[in-house]
């Protein structure tokens, strides 16, 4: 069966990524997000010096966090054909960056409907049709805050959380059944979505910043094989280690200080 990867979220940074170096490895990528003419640049961009691309890239103009573009691509899911969705990367995602009570509640509500709400339903669509079949990779982009509390983030971290926690709870279920699911948990990663944050959404030291192309290559590793959660960088893994020893209200602490400085 052909490979026939849909990813969505993937007018920029690591669904960007991720689409270029499917299409150039040779499979079938269906890249999804709201901005059509991005969509459309990236698929002329795969074209150049690879004629044959045009026939391996397809542009699906969607937006996960309304319900019209979930049946868009749920339908899509569902299609049969020559080349059948055989992987979902549910790489969509949404952030703001602020006191809650701050920030409006629809600013809150469109992260949860794009990172957890989209992700769920679209999951669940590729696991009716992949189990059956006995064959499929889901991955799920997540993020190291859903590993722990983050101030002024807290919407975007606890959506996090959850899509860290339903991937595990899911690889569970789907054992023995040939098909896979993961986790993708980047740490500061040079997005637009980083761009946007500016220095007040994210301090990190130089070192442990990764190019979207670096992410994308772990990213597409986990979809093929590899471990459920899949924590970008030796340098982030190694940050992480100690804020499963320490106490919990010492890492809040902590988190809280250095966001608040921004």
């Amino acid at each position: 069966m052909t490979r026939h990867i849909l990813i969505t979220g993937a007018s920029s940074g690591i669904g960007e990524a991720m689409a270029r170096q499917a299409v150039a490895r040779g499979d079938v990528v269906t890249i999804v997000a709201r901005r059509t003419d991005r969509l459309e640049s990236l698929r002329d961009q795969c074209v150049v010096g690879d004629a044959a691309a045009a026939d391996r890239i397809h542009v699906v103009s969607a937006d996960v966090s309304s319900e019209d573009g979930r049946a868009t691509l749920v339908e899509l899911i569902n299609a049969d054909g020559p080349a059948p969705v055989t992987d979902l990367v549910n790489n969509a995602g949404f952030g703001a960056f602020g006191r809650y009570w701050e920030l409006t509640i629809e600013e809150q509500q469109n992260q949860l409907r794009t990172n957890v709400e989209g992700l769920m339903v679209l999951t669940h669509a590729a696991l009716a049709r992949f189990v059956p079949r006995g064959s499929g990779n889901v991955l799920n982009t997540s993020s190291v805050v859903s590993f722990m509390p983050w101030p002024r983030h807290a919407v975007y971290a606890a959506s996090k959380a959850y899509v860290t926690s339903f991937t595990e709870s899911l690889a569970e279920e789907l054992r023995g059944t040939g098909v896979r699911i993961a986790a993708l948990c980047p740490g500061p990663t040079r997005t637009e979505f980083s761009d946007h944050l500016g220095p007040r959404g994210m301090d990190a030291p130089s070192m442990m910043w990764m190019s979207a192309e670096s992410v994308a290559r772990i990213g597409l590793r986990a979809l093929d094989k590899g471990p459920i959660i899949n924590v970008t960088g030796v340098r982030n893994r190694v940050w992480l280690y100690p804020t499963r020893l320490i106490p919990p209200f010492i890492v809040r602490r902590v988190t809280g200080l250095t966001t608040a400085a921004f």
